[in-house]
């Protein structure tokens, strides 16, 4: 951040996300991204630590407005005196992000996620509220707070898949009520996990919002 180079929200620079090992650079420009990855580069040499270039790859998201588009094509960066290449996708912590900022295929990622088909030949015999913890562990945890640009066939494919996964695994026969079935596991349906990861996600970024105003105070 001390670069003062980077994605500007609320005032404050935004310019490097990381989570263990993985590290994401960010940058308004294809000049200030290259600045971000020398510091990057240099930082790892100071610390005797590499990059791994195999790994380590480059996303443009274009303007949404087409006329505040400048160019189509970007020279590579380089990280050291290797050229880094260009991907249209990318999996981060197990995510499908494009840099077309559509969510279908994060969204088809969830689909083919569903684990009931293995709960429902290991855990078969076990009893309702196992199930119930088991379903809720495997079936459930959807990270959908990000999702704002998704088709309706691919988000109604998630769902469909959501309710035969919960019929399968508690063997419901196909045509049994969705409502009533709901109401007798105590599940939330598929639009209630979505309505709530949203308003949870909007809950935590208002704290978070209101804790980094606290700490500005703070400090003046």
């Amino acid at each position: 951040m001390s670069a003062k180079i980077g994605c500007n929200v609320g005032g404050v620079y935004t310019n490097i996300l990381t989570y263990a090992d993985d590290v994401v650079l960010l940058a308004p420009s294809w000049r200030a991204l290259q600045y971000l990855i020398n510091m990057l580069a240099d930082c790892a040499t100071t610390i005797d630590m590499l990059c791994n270039i195999d790994k380590t790859v480059c996303m443009i998201y274009p303007p949404k407005d087409k006329r505040k588009v400048v160019k189509s094509t970007f020279p590579a960066f380089k990280l050291g005196n290797m050229d880094l290449k260009f991907v249209a996708e990318f999996r981060y912590l197990g995510h499908i992000i494009t840099n077309d900022e559509h969510d279908d295929k994060d969204v088809a990622r969830d689909v083919r996620a569903m684990f009931t088909n293995i709960l429902a030949r290991r855990f078969s015999s076990c009893s309702g509220p196992v199930k119930t913890v088991l379903f809720r562990t495997y079936c459930i945890c959807f990270y959908m707070e990000l999702w704002q640009c998704y088709t309706r066939c691919a988000i109604n494919r998630l769902r469909s898949s959501y309710i035969r996964c919960m019929k399968i695994f508690f063997n419901y026969s196909k045509y049994y009520s969705v409502t009533a079935m709901l109401l007798e596991l105590g599940l939330p349906s598929f639009d209630t996990l979505l309505h709530n990861s949203r308003i949870r996600f909007v809950n935590q970024v208002q704290c978070t919002q209101n804790s980094i105003i606290a700490q500005l105070r703070l400090i003046l």
